[in-house]
């Protein structure tokens, strides 16, 4: 069972590797771009942001609610100004 995962582990990594030779080998693109292929990626670009942005519309409550969750626990784990200076009060004076 030992050589068999052996076995398994060589071809996957040999398999990988000619993977990445195809892939990294360069190659001539004989290919036109025209003047519409760059305004056909401002597009995509804007439509990436323009959906970024409506989804983080879509659920900035729910973001605001986890925010203020998350700084609600961490204020309450925190002690406070004002239990820190009565604690110093209500302490006794260390006798020497």
């Amino acid at each position: 069972m030992n050589s068999l995962r052996k076995e398994h582990d060589v071809i996957s990594r040999a398999l990988c590797t000619i993977g990445l030779a195809l892939i990294w080998t360069p190659s001539a693109a004989y290919a036109y771009l025209d003047p519409s292929a760059g305004s056909l990626l401002m597009q995509s670009l804007f439509a990436l942001i323009g959906g970024l942005l409506a989804g983080l519309v879509g659920y900035w409550h729910q973001i605001l609610g986890l925010v203020s969750r998350i700084k609600s626990k961490l204020d309450s784990a925190r002690p406070t100004a004002a239990a820190t200076s009565s604690q110093q009060i209500d302490e006794p004076p260390a006798s020497s």
